[in-house]
């Protein structure tokens, strides 16, 4: 059997990797408030897909499997510090049996109580998972190319023309593919990395509940024990790099988003200072009609027939930009499976009064 083991202390450590337990509906609320990705754009489309099916994953499997196997490993702990007693309890009579009537009896050993493992304070673990700020600010470049839309839009007149020459609606075009809480985006970034740190913090806990028999217990059953939690911790590490990744994923998305937005707001900056800069231009159909009776006919269609085509120019270019996007953002793979701290079975009490 095992040597020098404390049935309180490992009562108490078993105590508390059940109280862990109580830390994952944590981490199932804060996934469920925080890591959502806003916006249906065709720029939001391939990824808001991997960000759902991780939370949609995650929020079914924390509280239906991860947090039984807390709440069994635990039992199992308990279960064994109790029967460690009672072994301890049965040698102590049968020693007591064997000496002279006369002699003072040694008396009944209780081990069980008195477990010195600190309990799991949840606070820090709700600390842990405060509302994430988005990791990066208010994009310039973005609010840069969206005034430039905003500008751009104003032009009724010159979108009726472009329309007649079959030229799509700008306004539709830039909402359809760029629209979209981009914001959320640093956000969900911010929510994965806390939920990798959250497990960080799990196996440090669970570490701690053994630390305190590591150096002591020793057995069958001890062996059991420490097999399995250096196995689950070896899950537990597996599933934080694997959220982990997720998060560079939307890292790596973001940046690439990024750099399409600051091509576009190129490109809108470049249509605006050639459109603004025609001495003139106007700004209304009214203003078209006042150009062409101020004699200035074939001049003034020419330059407008000038602008068109930049426009026609440029706007390729952005849709190319954005179409070049879409196929680079097609190709990031799936999560594919993460791994899940419910990945082993659950630990079991082992025969304590064994080898």
């Amino acid at each position: 059997m095992s040597f020098e083991v404390v049935p309180g202390d490992l009562a108490a450590a078993g105590g508390q990797v059940k109280d862990l337990s109580n830390a994952v509906p944590l981490m199932t609320t804060f996934l469920e408030t925080h890591l959502h990705l806003n916006g249906d754009s065709k720029l939001f489309a391939q990824f808001k897909g991997e960000v759902d099916k991780v939370r949609t994953t995650l929020v079914a499997d924390y509280p239906a499997r991860a947090q039984p196997t807390f709440v069994a490993a635990g039992g199992a702990l308990e279960e064994m510090a109790a029967d460690y007693r009672q072994v301890d309890l049965a040698q102590a009579a049968a020693f007591d049996a064997l000496l002279p009537d006369d002699h003072e009896q040694s008396g009944v050993n209780d081990m069980y109580a008195g477990g010195v493992t600190p309990g799991v304070d949840l606070s820090e673990f709700s600390a842990l998972l405060a509302d994430p700020a988005s990791e990066f600010a208010v994009w310039e470049q973005f609010q840069a190319m969206r005034d430039a839309v905003k500008s751009v839009l104003g032009w009724d007149w010159l979108f009726d023309l472009l329309g007649l020459v079959g030229v799509p609606n700008l306004s539709q075009t830039v909402t359809e593919w760029l629209q979209g809480d981009y914001d959320s985006m640093g956000r969900c970034m911010a929510a994965l990395k806390q939920v990798s740190e959250f497990w960080s913090l799990v196996r440090r806990e669970m570490a701690a509940s053994m630390i305190h028999v590591d150096s002591t217990w020793s057995g069958n059953a001890a062996d059991a024990a420490f097999t399995w939690f250096s196995e689950y911790d070896e899950i537990l590490a597996e599933h934080a790099t694997n959220v982990n990744g997720v998060h560079s994923r939307v890292y790596g998305y973001a940046m690439g988003l990024r750099m399409v937005l600051d091509s576009l707001a190129s490109l809108f900056q470049t249509l605006i200072e050639f459109v603004t800069g025609v001495s003139g231009f106007p700004n209304s159909w009214t203003d078209v009609l006042e150009w062409l009776t101020r004699g200035a006919g074939r001049m003034v269609l020419k330059k407008i027939f000038l602008i068109v085509d930049a426009i026609l120019l440029l706007l390729d270019a952005a849709i190319l930009v954005c179409g070049l996007l879409t196929m680079a953002f097609s190709q990031i793979a799936g999560h594919g499976e993460i791994a899940l701290p419910d990945d082993t079975p659950a630990l079991e009490p082992s025969d304590v009064d064994g080898p």
